[in-house]
């Protein structure tokens, strides 16, 4: 836009008295502006180097120019990183558009373009170039990517001098992305009439003209609409009483969207102006503020918005201005949390809740929802707590401020459980279930009364755990339920259980080397209906879900899927039978554990075990760590035994219990 005057003491600009000036001085031509630039604008493709490759023209190296050039109709122009430097010839001879289409539709990407040396040669106050634009869609639309737009000046008072120009029809559009344009004696970037998208772009001029002319960052105008996004906006100082220049300047224009922007500057004058009957304008989530004031600073506005005109400001943050918001009611409260940090399972949780708009101070309820449990919301917005369960939770956060006025929000929250920290569970064949270290207590089966006896637990990577009966009855605490197999007419008891190693599903096991899958575990054969010298005691999965290992009370060993046989101890001299088998996830090997607590590796290493040593009550299985780096002996009187780098957490050896111990499972 041209400068927005003000008369010294008013409260209110009228911008309409400057739309004539603004569209002369514009040097474009706004009414049924379609079709090519001059005959006489010589093509890109002729005037630099490049190659021609279907409808992409690639530059190959830099190029001068003292004359518009022109792109054809459908061509993209791709700078390869290469720079287009435009010049006078003689003093202000050029006049025009660096590039600008000769069709209705131009892209441009990957390009530098640099005007140099332009001067205006005319009188003070009179202006002989009457256009000078970095990029001009006349009557196009296209896209313009990863583009640099700089020194589009002649650093004089004349109204000449933008980065990207669009002026069209309302059926055409603009996409620009990741460009910066910078050093321009008008406006950065400027759409007439048309649609024009901006996203993750930097518009400004790092060297302010103050005093010399009106300097605007992003420009909307006579019917033009788009959204901006992502951006960083520059604003500038006029630098005198009477003249504004705006970081946002919407003039006429229709249906604009501005949000995630940053929109600053030096001394701007005025960060949004909603001038001449622009309608349905969203200025929302921007960070509006600038850093310092201008040297006359009369005017100060973060948002301004003249009669006529309407526009929506909500979530929006300021700093810096004399006024946030001039012509503007307050904007409502608004929940500026968009994302809360994860929470770990069993660890203290601290997070501030944050708002803008409205009128301090602001009461915090849920509305909807629930949060975690152990977690709980003061009025004040601060959530405290230690998160006693893992998953997603879904609420709907309600803030209100002290006249009333409310904003919703849903959030979710994840809790997690920290997987290096080392903690273990033990199961009593009564469904009683002990929990040591990171490893939290989550339900047993006490009050469900199994109809038998349980026979062994898995733990999930998340932090819940199952524990499976000899009839193979699942219970779930703090991980999905999958299916069990109670009430079913089994071929022999299960024995035991294993999850998968992302704890979506499990496997169950029986005395007959039967197999069953639940969830995301996949049968991959079994030895159930095959003659054994020992009953199945354990099962034991790969690290990828593809196969796993059977374990016979013999120390006889069956793998499946893709888990590879490394030996085993059938029909070898043993003192006592195996209990129980643990997959090695780093070798794809295993380990498998004897009554006696004797331990036997393949293609695993050793770190130690019970065998020799006198035991107060049997061993009945191995957990080994998530790093498979130690491991833990249980016995059925709830004695633990740590090994390698597995820390001993406690037991439950020494203590009454009213059922043995008969299974354990390890995290961390």
């Amino acid at each position: 836009m041209s400068e927005p005057r003000r008369g010294v003491g008013r409260s209110r600009r009228t911008l309409e008295t400057v739309a004539a000036a603004l569209v002369v001085s514009s040097g474009l031509v706004l009414l049924g502006a379609v079709g090519a630039a001059g005959s006489s604008d010589p093509s890109v493709e002729t005037a630099c180097s490049g190659t021609l490759s279907g409808s992409a023209f690639t530059l190959s190296a830099d190029c001068d120019t003292t004359v518009p050039l022109t792109i054809p109709d459908g061509v993209t122009l791709n700078g390869a990183a290469h720079t287009i430097t435009a010049h006078d010839v003689t003093p202000g001879s050029f006049n025009g558009a660096v590039l600008s289409n000769a069709g209705t539709s131009m892209n441009v990407e990957d390009l530098r373009i640099m005007g140099t040396g332009f001067t205006q040669t005319q009188p003070p106050g009179s202006c002989g170039r009457t256009t000078l634009n970095g990029i001009w869609f006349n009557g196009a639309g296209g896209s313009v990517t990863n583009v640099t737009v700089t020194g589009i000046t002649e650093s004089s008072n004349c109204q000449v001098g933008r980065a990207i120009v669009a002026n069209g029809t309302a059926s055409q559009t603009l996409m620009i992305t990741d460009t910066t344009v910078s050093d321009y004696n008008k406006d950065g970037m400027h759409a007439y009439g048309m649609t024009m998208n901006v996203s993750d772009s930097t518009i400004g001029s790092p060297a302010s003209l103050k005093g010399i002319t009106g300097q605007n960052g992003l420009v909307y105008q006579d019917g033009a609409t788009g959204t901006t996004s992502g951006s960083t906006i520059y604003g500038s100082g006029y630098g005198n009483a009477n003249n504004a220049n705006t970081a946002v300047l919407l003039f006429a224009a229709t249906n604009v969207t501005l949000t995630g922007d940053t929109i600053t500057g030096d001394g701007t004058d005025i960060g949004v102006a909603v001038a001449s009957n622009s309608t349905g304008a969203i200025i929302d989530r921007n960070q509006i503020g600038r850093t310092a004031p201008d040297v006359q600073d009369n005017f100060g506005f973060g948002v301004e918005l003249d009669p006529g005109s309407t526009a929506m400001v909500t979530c929006n943050t300021f700093s810096g201005w004399k006024t946030d918001l001039s012509g503007v009611p307050p904007q409502p409260p608004c929940i500026t949390t968009t994302e809360l940090p994860p929470a770990e399972l069993n660890t203290p949780y601290v997070a501030t809740l944050e708002a803008v708009g409205g009128t301090p101070p602001y009461t915090w309820s849920i509305a909807s929802g629930s949060l975690p449990p152990g977690l709980s919301l003061s009025s004040d917005g601060t959530i405290t707590g230690t998160p006693t369960a893992t998953g997603t939770f879904t609420f709907t956060l309600k803030v209100v401020d002290s006249l009333g006025a409310s904003a919703l929000l849903t959030q979710t929250l994840e809790v997690t459980v920290e997987t290096n920290v080392p903690g273990y569970w033990l199961s009593g064949a009564d469904g009683g279930v002990f929990a040591f270290g990171s490893a939290l207590f989550l339900g047993s089966a006490l009050g469900l009364h199994p109809v038998a006896p349980v026979v062994g637990m898995a733990a999930s990577p998340t932090g819940g755990y199952w524990l499976v009966a000899s009839d193979g009855g699942v219970f779930s605490f703090g991980s999905p339920f999958f299916g069990s197999l109670a009430g079913q007419a089994l071929g022999a008891p299960i024995v035991g259980m294993v999850a998968t190693p992302e704890g979506d599903g499990y496997y169950l096991v029986g005395a007959n080397g039967s197999v069953f899958a639940f969830g995301a575990a996949v049968f991959r054969g079994s030895m159930q209906g095959d003659p054994l010298n020992a009953p199945v005691v354990g099962i034991a999965v790969t690290a990828d879900n593809q196969g796993y290992y059977l374990v016979a009370a013999d120390g006889g060993v069956f793998a499946f899927g893709d888990a590879r046989f490394q030996g085993s101890m059938g029909g070898q001299r043993i003192n006592q039978p195996i209990v129980g088998v643990s997959a090695d996830a780093e070798t794809s090997g295993y380990w498998l554990v004897a009554r006696d607590g004797g331990v036997f590796a393949f293609d695993s290493p050793f770190f130690g075990s019970t065998g020799g040593l006198r035991l107060n009550a049997p061993v009945v299985g191995l957990s080994s760590n998530e790093s498979n780096s130690g491991w833990y002996l249980v016995a059925s009187d709830g004695g633990v035994f740590s090994f390698g780098s597995a820390p001993f957490l406690g037991s439950m050896g020494g203590k009454h219990l009213n059922a043995a111990v008969v299974g354990s499972a390890a995290i961390g």
